[in-house]
This record gives C-alpha cells, structure tokens and sequence, in this order.
C-alpha cells in the first residue's frame, strides 16, 4: 500500500489516560494524511503486574493474586472513565471486565497446578496488549476517527517456542493483507496488539519481553510500509545513556547496524530483532518521543554515507567479560 505508515506505541506511551489521548492526537493526525496501522503496548508496568499475578498464583498465594486483579481492574477502568464520555462507557467497562476474567481464569488454573506453563503464560500476559487496544481504538472511535482493536493472535503466526517465539513470515502476510488491508483501505485503524501472536494451530504465544516493536516491524515489512515510527519516552537514539552522561546528544540518523549493536548491547530504545523483518525492504525507522512529539527524533537507515569514527557507547549493567590466557605457550593444549 502506497505511503503506508505504522506506529507503535510503547508502553509509557500508553501509561495513563493522558497519555493514550495524547497516541490518540498523534494517530489521528497522521491518518489525515496517509493511511495508517497503530500497534500498542501494555500499559506502563501492567506486564510485570500480570507475571507477578502468575507468581502468586503458583505459589497458592490467593490474597496476592486478587490484591493484582483489583490493581489490574482499577488501572484500566480509571482510564476508560477518564478517556470516554459516558455514553461510550459501558461497552468498554464489560470489554475490561471480560479480559480480566478470562486472565483470572487462567491464574486459577496456575494457582490449581502448582506451575506455570509457558503456553498458558503467554496467553494471559497477552491481555495486557490486548486492554490497551481496546482502550485506543474506543477513543478513537469517541473522537470521530475509525478505529478497530485488532488482537495480533489472529494475525502473526509464530512457532511454538513460547515465550519467545519466531514469525513465520508467510503465513502471517497472508494473514496481515486479508484482516488488516480492507481495513486500511477503508480509511479505519486497525490498533493491532504488540507482542503476541499464535501458533498455526491457534495457541497463543509471545514474541519475548518488549516483543511490541518486533510486531511492529514484522507488519511493516509485510504490509509494505513506506515507514515505521516508534515512539517511547525518549527524544530518540543517544550518544550514550543520559544518566550516566549528562551531555549526552540525540543522534539524528543512525545506520540499521549501529542500531543493531546499540540494541544487543544495552540501549533499550529498540527490541533488538526489530530490524530484521525490515532490511531486505530497507524501510527506514524513527524513534521518537511522544512526551515531546515536536523534536525530531532519530531516523534509523539502512546506512549512512558519512558516518565515521565512534558514534554512541552503550554498556550492560551486571555483565563482565572474564578473558583466560595460559601463563605459557607450553601449556596450549590442541585437541
């Protein structure tokens, strides 16, 4: 599709009430001008809320869990009340409810085996993606703009290695173009789950932790987007971690294998695999703040023309890397 742009929003991106009205503006004012695929995030924290509800409930620990499900409950029907007029309200409220029963469903089931299986993991985190779709295309839909939750599930056919699983890329394009297309063309957008997908067979898997931008990417590619755009709450790639550098600089434009080591290496801007469903297209990425949706950002490139010398240093916290020599050449051993 000609001019095709996705945007995926972060989970801070989706934090709050205010926050998911601020996506909101920024969907809605790209839609004006070009057709448009919004993929989400949790809201801030609501996986780790999710994963610790599993724990507990492995553990028999019923008080924990329900302490979780009232966190969970309260978080998002506090956003629905604050993003809709009342009129829209209700219909939302009984959506929340339904996937908040269907994930205490699942944590029963936990609590009752003593265990955790991976498959039955991945299919109750993934209702933290599928809540925040719910609540950005409902207000969309209040604001005038067509929009359409979209569980990925249906969408993105993975392997069965749950908890990080790998697209298989055919099937999910013919998936993509029939479910996502007609919606696109028809002016509505498709706010599509980040994270998840399912195997052939239908069981639920996820893409691994900050998975959202991976199936940002993976819908792009086959989607043939012209662009995608990442948005956290950062002003883009930097020189180094701010924290740690006080001055440290935005880098306007950065190569897809500068981004690439940044990733593997510690930056947290990008899911490492992001790139990889977007080289052999060459379809560029910025990452960009929606805290501050005026600055420009970074635009990540297949390669830069005059890049040279040190660009950014990144580093990973608790990692040490032990180097063993023998003390003399005679204590090399050949095998």
């Amino acid at each position: 599709m000609n001019g095709l742009l996705v945007m995926k929003f972060g989970g801070t991106s989706m934090g709050s009430a205010e926050r998911i009205r601020v996506a909101g503006e920024i969907a809605a004012s790209e839609r004006r001008k070009r057709p448009l695929a919004v993929v989400v995030s949790a809201m801030s924290k609501i996986t780790d809320l999710l994963l610790d509800t599993l724990r507990h409930a492995e553990g028999g620990d019923v008080a924990g869990v329900e302490a979780n499900l009232k966190e969970l409950r309260a978080r998002h029907e506090q956003a629905c009340r604050e993003l809709l007029p009342p009129a829209r309200q209700d219909a939302v409220l009984q959506g929340i409810s339904g996937l908040i029963a269907d994930f205490s469903r699942i944590a029963d089931g936990v609590r009752m085996l003593g265990e955790r299986p991976p498959r039955s993991v991945d299919e109750a985190v993934a209702v933290g993606e599928r809540l925040s779709a719910m609540l950005m295309a409902a207000h969309l839909e209040a604001q005038g703009v067509p929009a359409v939750a979209v569980n990925a599930g249906r969408i993105i056919v993975t392997d069965a290695v749950f908890g990080n699983a790998s697209p298989l890329m055919e099937a999910t394009q013919k998936n993509a173009r029939r479910e996502l297309l007609p919606l696109i063309t028809a002016g509505v957008i498709p706010v599509v789950t980040g994270f998840n997908g399912a195997t052939a067979d239908g069981r639920p898997t996820t893409l691994g932790r900050g998975g959202s931008d991976f199936s940002a990417a993976i819908l792009a590619s086959l989607l043939d987007a012209s662009e995608l755009w990442i948005w956290t709450d950062v002003d883009g790639i930097m020189t180094a971690d701010p924290r740690l550098v006080p001055d440290a600089a935005v880098l306007p434009e950065v190569s897809y294998g500068e981004a690439a080591e940044l990733a593997y290496n510690g930056a947290k801007v990008l899911h490492p695999r992001t790139l990889a469903p977007l080289a052999e297209k060459q379809i560029p990425v910025w990452s960009k703040n929606s805290f501050a949706p005026e600055k420009p950002g970074t635009r990540i490139v297949p390669r830069i023309q005059s890049a040279s010398g040190p660009r950014a240093v990144t580093s990973l916290d608790k990692v040490a890397l032990v180097s063993i020599e023998p003390a003399s050449p005679a204590l090399n051993v050949t095998a």
